[in-house]
């Protein structure tokens, strides 16, 4: 008896993968998960209702439990009462490649199919399970990944809102918002690359400590500040600035004939006090970058740093640190282009920074 996922809910345990019977899910004797054969205990052939599949993961949803096949999901009602299940639903060549990609978010779960990470989504009714895509913008990227590796692990973070997704084999974790969502309906995404063997090989999520990661090299490391803290010996921790890179997609500027004679980039930042930004692009499906513009991140200061501090106050030193709000800044650009493709690097300093809003403004030029 060698299941290869399982979950405990509705008072008893739901396992399937086992080797002799792959489409079988197993369940276990009311509030006994050693009893399997008797009592309360039962099992469900779902190869009679989706014909030659695995089961891969099983998760509560919506007070039913959906039941996913690498190819197919099967959802069922009344899984209190596992003798009287109905089968609610089967959504048909749509399956999961990864049984530790399944997370509940909020009221939904997410799931990462060979297709990209999709989500299981209700309607306000709750009649009908429409399927969301959340990985568009990467959707080519992720499926070759999907190809090289199903070695997968993911967490939902609840205190920063974000859903990761990590290829272990790869050294390629997948960070989706779900807070802000782009104009595509999909969640802003970054993706985290790691050195030394530091790379994510589980994840977790727990209410007292946080986000946890258990890395290759043997360490446990936790998610905090905006600098990267390796601890050395007798609990002292160095911290390293670590670089981050937001590129965009090739932007058409207009009618493919025309040329477009490049002014300025306008883009709204907020925080990052003290950090220097580094702009280049790309013009006309190129490989090589234009020259380099710098600015600097200063945005205006929007609390009082010290509300309790400075020196021989009672309450001693600075309790609050100040609060870094929203700022523009104009970039200048040069040359002309029919496609452009812009990209933003910036090494940490300590302090949290987030693009809002970026704006390009250019002449139209000759036809060429």
């Amino acid at each position: 008896f060698d299941p290869n996922c399982g979950s405990a809910y509705y008072g008893r345990l739901w396992v399937g993968g086992v080797t002799e019977a792959k489409g079988t899910v197993y369940y276990s004797d009311t509030l006994n998960a050693h009893k399997w054969s008797s009592g309360a205990a039962g099992e469900i052939d779902l190869t009679t209702v989706w014909g030659n599949d695995e089961i891969v993961a099983i998760a509560p949803f919506y007070g039913k439990m959906v039941f996913f096949g690498k190819h197919n999901i099967a959802i069922y009602n009344n899984p209190t009462t596992p003798t009287s299940m109905t089968l609610d639903e089967v959504i048909r060549d749509v399956g999961c490649v990864s049984r530790d990609s399944v997370q509940a978010v909020g009221d939904d779960l997410l799931f990462l199919s060979d297709t990209g990470l999709r989500s299981l989504h209700r309607t306000s009714e709750l009649d009908k399970v429409p399927l969301t895509d959340y990985s568009v913008a990467i959707k080519d990227t992720l499926v070759r990944n999907i190809g090289q590796s199903t070695n997968v692990k993911a967490v939902y973070v609840r205190s920063e809102g974000v859903y990761l997704l990590s290829f272990v084999d790869l050294n390629i974790t997948y960070v989706f918002d779900m807070k802000h969502f782009a104009p595509t309906k999909s969640p802003r995404l970054t993706v985290w690359k790691f050195d030394g063997d530091r790379e994510p090989s589980c994840l977790a999520y727990t209410d007292t400590k946080g986000f946890l990661a258990g890395q290759k090299s043997g360490s446990i490391a936790t998610y905090e500040g905006y600098f990267d803290k390796v601890y050395i010996s007798g609990g002292t921790y160095t911290s390293h600035s670590y670089t981050g890179v937001f590129s965009t997609t090739w932007l058409d500027l207009g009618q493919s004939v025309t040329a477009a004679l490049l002014k300025k980039l306008k883009a709204v930042i907020s925080g990052g006090q003290g950090t220097v930004v580094s702009v280049k692009w790309f013009k006309d499906f190129s490989n090589e970058p234009s020259t380099t513009q710098n600015f600097l991140l200063n945005p205006t200061v929007s609390s009082t740093p010290s509300l309790w501090g400075g020196t021989g106050v009672l309450y001693g030193q600075a309790k609050y640190a100040p609060s870094y709000g929203l700022k523009e800044y104009n970039v200048p650009l040069g040359g002309s282009a029919k496609f452009l493709k812009l990209e933003m690097t910036a090494e940490t300093k300590g302090y949290v920074a987030s693009l809002q809003d970026m704006s390009l403004l250019f002449k139209q030029g000759k036809i060429r």
